[in-house]
């Protein structure tokens, strides 16, 4: 018997096992929900044309067919990428072990090169009693050990090349200490400095950045019917799924400065950056995603060209069958910690402090931490 019919099995005898009434309950739930979903999916079809007509009459929608020898330079540059990752287990008697690590992945001759890999990694003790927001805590933690990779190669690196950051520029998306954007503007600023052309490639489209611009520009009929699609994400993949359909071009948005209502953007344009987006879709099987684009605050921004730029180096540097950018991919590789790593982790330091006294290992196996 295979795996998937072992886990349907199961799943089938806790259906079973379910009070009647529950279950027909839930039942005639669940068959209204897919039949609302269901409607939503027709209505949002049908809206696709109109929302397609409107980004093209207000030129937002851009489409190009790059061919190799356009690209050939770019591909040919020195490119860099940046991720961090984190994992937690523990959490008995209020310790949590956090292992944390960043990467830096460096292309210096080229895609056709192998690249240069550098990965910091460590593991982080956390008290919750201390930090009573675990999330934010150990995100914050690595967010701070990616930044610390990123400041070392831009302080170090040559200039003129392309880097790539695995999430977004003005990150975390939402407020944040002081300290830590005031670092983090300062070695985008460094990069800006030396003709680094930095790119935040953000592969969950969350938030409306596009539809906050679209509010601004439309008409209030087309606003309302615009206002259907619940995010930025299903009008991007509604669009960009009809647009690819008409033609197998590579497809983008025009670079627009992300809104003052931001708050996360607040933080970073009070240190001196303005900070564009885009969306990009390499070819028609691809998952679009969202571009973030740091410039220095006051500089004068062609945004056709820009624009035009971004998809031509995102273009260069990704493969078929590749949403991101192979450096962006290569780096999430390098620095990713899985679950089950860090279990075996967590299992090391438990042995490890095994005590030769027997009253301590009973205190840790009451704690539900014993040797295993």
């Amino acid at each position: 018997m295979v795996v998937d019919d072992i886990y349907e099995r199961a799943r089938r005898a806790d259906y079973d096992k379910t009070e009647p009434e529950t279950l027909r309950q839930l039942v005639d739930s669940a068959i209204k929900i897919g039949d609302e979903i269901k409607g939503d999916y027709v209505r949002l079809r049908q809206l696709t044309d109109e929302a397609l007509e409107l980004l093209r009459r207000e030129d937002l929608l851009k489409s190009k067919e790059f061919v190799y020898g356009e690209l050939l330079g770019l591909s040919s540059k020195t490119a860099s990428a940046s991720d961090g990752s984190f994992q937690s287990v523990g959490g008995v008697d209020g310790y949590w072990y956090v292992p944390i690590s960043a990467a830096l992945v460096v292309f210096r001759r080229g895609i056709r090169n192998a690249p240069e890999v550098k990965v910091g990694a460590n593991i982080q003790r956390i008290n919750e009693r201390e930090h009573p927001n675990l999330g934010a805590t150990m995100e914050r933690l690595m967010l701070y050990a990616e930044a610390k990779i990123l400041r070392e190669w831009a302080r170090d690196c040559p200039e003129d090349i392309i880097h790539f950051m695995d999430g977004p520029v003005m990150d975390p998306p939402r407020p944040m200490e002081k300290r830590y954007i005031a670092d983090r503007a300062e070695t985008i600023k460094w990069c800006l400095d030396k003709n680094i052309f930095v790119l935040g490639c953000v592969k969950k489209l969350l938030g409306n950045f596009l539809m906050e611009h679209l509010a601004g520009i439309l008409r209030d009929s087309e606003k309302k019917r615009l206002s259907q699609f619940a995010s930025d994400a299903y009008l991007i993949y509604h669009v960009f799924t009809k647009a690819s359909m008409q033609g197998g071009m590579t497809l983008y948005t025009k670079p627009l400065e992300v809104s003052d209502k931001n708050p996360a953007y607040k933080q970073y344009k009070d240190e001196g950056l303005t900070v564009y987006f885009m969306y990009f879709q390499r070819e028609p099987r691809s998952k679009p995603f969202r571009v973030e684009i740091p410039v220095k605050a006051g500089t004068k921004v062609d945004d056709e060209k820009l624009g035009e730029e971004t998809a031509a180096t995102l273009a260069a540097w990704s493969y078929p069958g590749y949403d991101l950018p192979i450096p962006i991919i290569i780096a999430h590789d390098k620095c990713n910690i899985r679950k089950g790593c860090a279990e075996v982790l967590y299992s090391e330091i438990i042995t490890r402090a095994a005590s030769s006294d027997p009253f301590d290992n009973l205190v840790r196996t009451k704690l539900g931490t014993e040797v295993m």
